[in-house]
């Protein structure tokens, strides 16, 4: 093993170079401040690359992955109930305690120490106070503060630490009011889920006799009702959660005062992503050999549509983004809800009436017809009995489905045949029965169109196809474009020449580290290379060629050059030796590359 400095020709960002013999799996150990000249700092993000090269065939593999340094082994934060808090009514600040790979910290013996500081603002001028508290964690990492807070505080300031680290609550205003009434909701259930009641809990400072709550989801008033409540100041219902609130709902909750102000609070509600349905494989052996048949067994509920793929995995590894991913529905699912932001200097006023207004509210459904998607005005307006007019923005969006495009690869060689499947999926993830037909489009890497379906008619929703590439296709980037229904949606695949990966490297990295942790520990391996007992070594200086943009490569060179040195010997493994070098050779260069996010 020789370590190797940080002058680089050609790699700027290089810190430090370790070269060692590879035998199934390798450990490398860098001290941080003498190797790595890491002195203690906020955080820093460091790259860790490892490249393996089999001597005889001269083949390469590489991964990487990224290691943060911390100044400190803990992080805590604050999280607040409500960004702003209302004089009168509980704000909750809950403490999570948490190492840096995010598991939580069970400590009862050491305290969490609470500095809060409330700023009041009134004609005698800017004053504040300083309230000191302790709290300890629970078997979670979490320590709930129940804050009491004076009516006359403007904000407040919290500063929460734990051993040698803090967290910081930011600022917290108060939020105003002409008439100092305030609503507040909490939700009860901790993890709500679809099928499953949801309980709210509703605080008012002055007595309700009714008020109104509503539940959005994806742009849709789910539930509108109105509750009666015998003239008290805090009242618990309870809602059945629906899979058209997935994956986040808003509940909106007011009633109006005698004099007309409108009195509100809104609280997001949050849901666990998943499925209503299920898939469960399972197969009849897990290693087998070519031409070996293999008996799949597919769970799931009646009726369903089961899509199967199968790819080699040495494919996966040169790259991904092919398939469908739950996190990329669900992500998708949000677009549905489209909220309208105004500017920070935008003025909000809760305008007082002087008329008695209604004693429920009501709402209606009406058609607005075919518009064109942006932003629009709604304005309502009394023009008889009570005169009023008020309005909001709203966002037109003619998203009514979603497109799904599934290929079997990501990458693509000369001669290969590209398999398809197009999905449509409305908001609550059925299939889409299309009216018209799809519009299917192929383009290579310069946008000529190579293929084309006008009349494509999915099936429950589901289409799919295939393209034959030719032996010299374009190169790069080939666009498959879907149009139906008003919608257009892309897949981006890559046709490039590459040879198949024959092993496939993994590098352990710890967890998380520190600067006060003295040396980082690596561990590089290999999967799929066979080693015998006769195994030539050589090891010589090695020249980094440049980086390239991906962050994932970077090819070096064992063949000896002028001004290297060079060493081999010959080892005897199980009293046999062999006079030819003829087996596969790895040597793995683990390469520590900075980014820093400090100073």
């Amino acid at each position: 093993m020789g370590f190797f400095g940080s002058y680089q020709p050609f790699v700027s960002d290089l810190i430090s170079r370790k070269v060692a013999k590879l035998d199934g799996k390798a450990s490398v150990e860098f001290d941080i401040q003498e190797e790595l000249k890491f002195k203690e700092d906020w955080q820093r993000d460091i790259t860790v690359e490892a490249v393996v090269e089999e001597e005889l065939t001269n083949r390469k593999q590489n991964t990487s992955k990224t290691v943060t340094l911390y100044r400190t082994r803990y992080e805590v934060e604050l999280i607040k109930s409500s960004d702003r808090f209302k004089a009168g009514l509980p704000f909750t600040v809950r403490v999570k305690v948490a190492h840096r790979d995010g598991t939580p910290v069970t400590d009862k013996n050491n305290p969490v120490y609470i500095r809060q500081t409330n700023n009041f603002n009134d004609p005698s001028g800017f004053r504040s106070d300083t309230v000191n508290s302790t709290v300890y964690l629970d078997e979670n990492g979490m320590a709930k503060i129940n804050v009491a807070i004076p009516t006359n505080v403007s904000n407040i300031d919290m500063v929460a630490t734990y051993l040698d680290t803090d967290g910081y609550l930011g600022y917290t205003p108060s939020v105003s009011s002409d008439s100092n009434t305030f609503l507040k909701t909490t939700i009860n259930t901790p993890e709500p889920e679809v099928n499953r009641e949801i309980s709210v809990q509703v605080d008012s400072t002055e007595p309700m006799t009714h008020f109104t709550y509503q539940i959005i989801g994806r742009g849709d008033i789910i539930v509108s009702k109105t509750v009666e409540v015998p003239s008290r100041t805090s009242h618990t219902f309870k809602f059945l959660a629906s899979f058209a609130m997935v994956p986040e709902a808003a509940l909106v909750v007011y009633f109006v005062r005698p004099d007309g102000e409108i009195v509100s609070d809104r609280q997001p509600i949050k849901f666990r992503s998943s499925f209503q349905n299920f898939v469960k494989l399972e197969l009849d052996k897990l290693q087998a050999g070519p031409g070996d048949d293999i008996s799949l067994t597919v769970n799931t509920k009646p009726n369903s549509f089961v899509g199967l793929l199968g790819v080699d995995q040495s494919v996966l590894l040169l790259k991904s983004g092919n398939d469908l991913s739950k996190d990329e529905i669900f992500n998708d699912l949000r677009n549905y809800q489209q909220e309208t932001w105004y500017p920070r200097n935008y003025p909000v006023f809760r305008r007082k009436r002087s008329f008695y207004p209604w004693s429920f509210a009501s709402w209606r459904d009406f058609s607005i017809g075919n518009i064109e998607p942006g932003q629009y005005n709604l304005t309502a307006e009394g023009l008889s009995g009570i005169i009023f007019k008020n309005f909001t923005s709203i966002a037109a969006n003619t998203k009514s489905f979603s497109g799904y495009i599934q290929t079997d690869k990501a990458v693509y060689k000369p001669g290969d045949k590209v398999r398809f499947r197009v999905v449509l999926l409305d908001a609550n993830l059925k299939p889409v029965q299309v009216k018209n037909k799809m519009q299917i489009y192929i383009m290579d890497a310069k946008q000529n169109r190579i293929k084309q379906w006008l009349d494509a008619e999915p099936v429950k929703g589901v289409y799919s196809n295939e393209l034959q590439l030719s032996d010299l296709p374009v190169l790069g980037d080939w666009t498959i474009q879907v149009n139906v229904m008003g919608q257009k949606f892309t897949k981006t695949v890559e046709v490039a020449e590459y040879v198949l990966p024959k092993f496939e490297v993994t590098i352990d990295t710890p967890k998380f580290a520190t600067f006060k942790d003295g040396k980082l520990r690596f561990t590089v391996g290999t999967l799929g290379v066979h080693f015998v007992t006769s195994i030539c070594i050589t090891f010589v200086n090695l020249l980094a060629l440049p980086k390239l943009h991906s962050g994932l490569q970077v090819y070096i060179s064992l063949a000896p050059q002028q001004n290297t040195t060079e060493w081999r010997r010959m080892l005897t493994l199980c009293g046999k030796v062999t006079g030819n070098c003829d087996v596969i050779v790895v040597i793995a260069a683990v390469i520590i590359v900075g980014n820093s996010t400090g100073t």
